[in-house]
C-alpha cells in the first residue's frame, strides 16, 4: 500500500520505504523496514525495527509503544496523527508545518469527540471524570501538537508555589536550559499577587505573557534572537500558578500569530493542568504512604500510581476485592498492601493459592476438618478461621473447584461455616480478596468460575498493569531487587549498579513473565556477574537464560510481538532437536529438514544458549 496522505491500518504489517513492506512510505529519511504495526484487541502497538532515524511518538523516541487516538507519530521526516473513523484506525499525514486554524481546532478537539459540537461544560465534565493516566496522555498529546503548530523546540509546564518551582511536563527535543531569570520574574509576581490578594483566571492571563530576552533582559539567553522564549500563566489559584514556557531555537512564528494560537488554547490547557496536578499530588501522597509499608510497592509511572490510588481507595473500605492480572504482575504484593493499609492491619493476614493444591484438598485446607472425617485425619482449623478478624487472600481462583466456590459464596454472604465432618457452625469476620490470572468473563463462559461468586467478590475490581505497560519503573525496580537480593543472601557480591546501556536493554525486553521474571533476571545477574557495573551484554545473557527457564504456553506466545515469538519458538525448536540428537548438529539438521549450515548460522547469529557439538 502506497501511503501518500493517509494509511488505513487494516492488518499487522511493516512500515518502511522498501518494496516488501505492507505500508510503503516514500521518505528518504525512512529505513527500508522502519517499524512494525500490530493490531491487538482493538489497540495499535508499534515497534521500531532498529531504524536509522528512530520512531517518535508524541515527540519521544520509542522502541515499542501502544498508540492511542490523537497520538502524533513521526517516521523519518513525515508526521502523522492517529485518528479513528468508522471503527478503523487511520494515520493521517500533516502537510508541512503550516497548519490552518480549521485543522488546529480539529486536532485539539480529537480527545473530546466532536470538537465543534462540544460545549465548555461537556469538556469540563470529561476532564473532571478522567483519571491521571487519561489526563497525562491528553496533556502530552496537546503539548506535542502545540509544539508542531508553533514550530518550537521545547514546551514546558512549570508550577510555581510559595517556596518552589516544579517542572510538571516537558516536551523537549534536546538538552535544555531554562532561563532562571524568566522563572524568577514570575515567582516574584506570584508572591506580590498573593500579598495583595489579586486573582485572575483563564484567557485574561494571556496579557501577562512575556518574551525573553526582549521583555526580560537575561544573561541566560544572551546571544539568541529577541523572541527566543515566551512564558505565560495558564492557570492560577491561591496556592500555585502554572506557566506555559515555550522556547524557539531554529525558527519561530511571528509573535502576534504565536500569541493568537496560545490564547485559543489557554483555557483548555489550564483546566487540564489544574486537574492533572490534583491527581498527581493525590498519587504522590498515596505513594509516599505506601512506601512506608514493610514491603514497599516500587514504581513511579503514571500507570502504577493510578493502580496505587485504586489500592488505597479499596483499603479504606471493607468490601471484597478482585485482583485481575497475568501471572507475575504482583497481585500478592497488592493484596498485602490493601491489608496493611486497612483498619485490619494489626489483625491476621492469611494467603492461600489454589494452584498449589490438588482440587480435592482445597476444601479441607480452607474450611478445616475434624478427626475421623477421612482415614488418618486429625482435627484442625482451616485458613479461613485462621484469618478471622483479618484479611483472607485467595489466589488463582480459576483453579478453585466450582463446589468450593459455592461454599465461599456463602462466606461472602455472611453465613457461618462448618469444618468438614462437623455439625458446629462458626461465625467469621474477614476481609476477602480474590485474584485471577485469567479473564473472568472467559472463565464464566467455560464454567470454571461461578457467575454469582464472581458478582460477589467483584465489588471492587482492580486490574494490574503488565510490566511492559510501566517501562519507566524498570530502573527503580532493578535497583531495588539488586539491593534486596544482597540483603537477603548476606553474601559478597560485586555488582553495585547498571550501565545506561544495561538499563536500556532491560527496558527494551518484552517481559512475558512480568515483575517476577525481572526479579529472577536481577538475581541471576547478581550471582553471575563479576564486576561492579552490570553491562548490556550481561543483561542479554541473563535474559536468554530466563527465556529457556520461562516456558511460555502457546497462548502467552501469541501475546508477544511477532519477532520475539518467532525467536523463542526457533530457539526451543532447535534446542529440542539437539536434545534428541545428543548435540549432533548434522542429525538435528536432518530431522528438521534444514541444512547443517543453517542451524550453525542460527546458533551463532542469535547466540542461543544451547549446547551442541562442533562438527568438522
Amino acid at each position: 500500500m502506497d501511503a501518500e496522505y493517509s494509511i488505513l491500518l487494516l492488518k499487522d504489517g511493516t512500515i518502511g520505504r522498501g518494496e516488501d513492506v505492507e505500508y510503503k512510505i516514500d521518505d528518504k529519511c525512512l529505513s527500508q523496514r522502519h517499524c512494525e504495526i500490530k493490531i491487538e484487541d482493538g489497540k495499535i502497538r508499534i515497534k521500531d525495527l532498529g531504524s536509522k532515524n528512530g520512531t517518535k511518538v508524541n515527540g519521544v523516541f520509542v522502541y515499542e509503544a501502544i498508540l492511542q487516538e490523537g497520538d502524533i507519530l513521526q517516521l523519518g521526516s513525515t508526521i502523522y496523527v492517529l485518528n479513528k473513523k468508522d471503527g478503523q484506525y487511520i494515520l493521517e499525514k500533516y502537510i508541512g508545518r503550516n497548519i490552518d486554524e480549521k485543522n488546529i481546532k480539529g486536532i485539539w478537539g480529537m480527545r473530546f469527540g466532536k470538537a465543534e459540537d462540544s460545549t465548555l461544560n461537556s469538556i469540563k465534565n470529561y476532564i473532571n471524570s478522567s483519571d491521571e493516566i487519561r489526563l497525562s496522555e491528553l496533556m502530552r498529546t496537546l503539548l506535542n501538537q502545540l509544539k508542531i503548530i508553533l514550530s518550537c523546540q521545547d514546551i514546558f509546564l512549570i508550577e510555581i508555589r510559595n517556596n518552589s518551582s516544579i517542572i510538571r511536563e516537558a516536551i523537549t527535543g534536546e538538552n535544555f536550559k531554562l532561563s532562571r531569570a524568566v522563572i524568577r520574574y514570575f515567582e516574584e509576581k506570584f508572591r506580590l499577587r498573593n500579598e495583595s490578594n489579586i486573582m485572575e483566571e483563564g484567557s485574561s492571563l494571556i496579557s501577562e505573557g512575556v518574551w525573553a530576552p526582549r521583555d526580560i533582559k537575561t544573561e541566560t539567553l544572551a546571544g539568541v534572537f529577541e523572541n527566543a522564549v515566551y512564558c505565560v500563566p495558564i492557570f492560577r489559584s491561591t496556592k500555585s500558578e502554572t506557566l506555559l514556557y515555550i522556547r524557539w531555537k531554529y525558527s519561530y512564528l511571528e509573535p502576534s500569530k504565536a500569541i493568537e494560537i496560545i490564547r485559543d488554547k489557554i483555557d483548555l490547557l489550564g483546566m487540564i493542568a489544574n486537574r492533572l496536578w490534583e491527581e498527581m499530588d493525590i498519587g504522590n501522597n498515596i505513594l509516599s504512604e505506601i512506601r512506608q509499608l514493610k514491603v514497599p510497592l516500587i514504581g513511579n509511572s503514571v500507570a502504577f500510581k493510578e493502580l496505587l490510588k485504586q489500592v488505597y481507595k479499596a483499603a479504606m473500605t471493607d468490601f471484597p476485592v478482585a485482583l485481575v492480572g497475568a501471572r507475575g504482575v504482583g497481585k500478592s504484593r497488592i493484596a498485602e498492601a490493601i491489608h496493611y493499609l486497612s483498619r485490619r492491619h494489626n489483625k491476621p493476614y492469611e494467603r492461600f493459592n489454589c494452584a498449589n493444591y490438588p482440587s480435592d484438598k482445597i476444601e479441607p485446607e480452607l474450611f478445616g476438618i475434624v478427626r475421623g472425617t477421612y482415614a488418618d485425619t486429625i482435627t484442625r482449623d482451616g485458613i479461613l478461621l485462621q484469618a478471622n478478624k483479618g484479611t483472607f487472600f485467595i489466589d488463582s481462583l480459576e483453579a478453585c473447584p466450582v463446589e468450593v466456590q459455592k461454599k465461599l459464596n456463602d462466606v461472602l454472604e455472611g453465613y457461618k461455616i462448618r469444618k468438614l465432618g462437623d455439625a458446629k457452625e462458626i461465625g467469621l469476620d474477614i476481609r476477602f480478596i480474590g485474584a485471577l490470572n485469567e479473564d473472568p468473563i472467559k472463565l464464566i463462559k467455560e464454567g470454571r468460575l461461578k457467575e454469582d461468586f464472581w458478582d460477589r467478590i467483584a465489588t471492587i475490581i482492580i486490574k494490574l498493569p503488565l510490566l511492559s505497560e510501566r517501562i519507566s519503573d524498570i530502573p527503580e525496580l532493578a535497583f531495588y531487587f539488586l539491593e534486596q537480593s544482597k540483603l537477603e543472601n548476606k553474601g559478597h557480591f560485586k555488582p553495585r549498579g547498571f550501565s545506561p546501556e544495561a538499563i536500556k536493554a532491560l527496558q527494551s525486553y518484552h517481559w512475558p513473565g512480568h515483575v517476577r521474571e525481572l526479579k529472577n533476571v536481577i538475581r541471576r545477574l547478581l550471582t553471575n556477574v563479576e564486576r561492579e557495573i552490570i553491562t548490556d551484554n550481561d543483561v542479554k545473557i541473563a535474559i536468554a537464560q530466563e527465556k529457556n527457564n520461562h516456558m511460555l504456553d502457546l497462548a502467552e506466545i501469541f501475546n508477544l510481538p511477532y519477532e520475539e515469538a518467532k525467536q523463542i519458538f526457533e530457539e526451543r525448536y532447535i534446542a529440542k532437536k539437539l536434545e534428541q540428537t545428543v548435540g549432533k548438529v548434522s542429525k538435528a539438521a536432518e530431522l528438521s529438514k534444514l541444512t547443517r549450515a543453517a542451524i550453525y548460522t542460527k546458533l551463532r547469529k542469535n547466540k542461543y544458549n544451547i549446547n551442541f557439538d562442533e562438527e568438522s
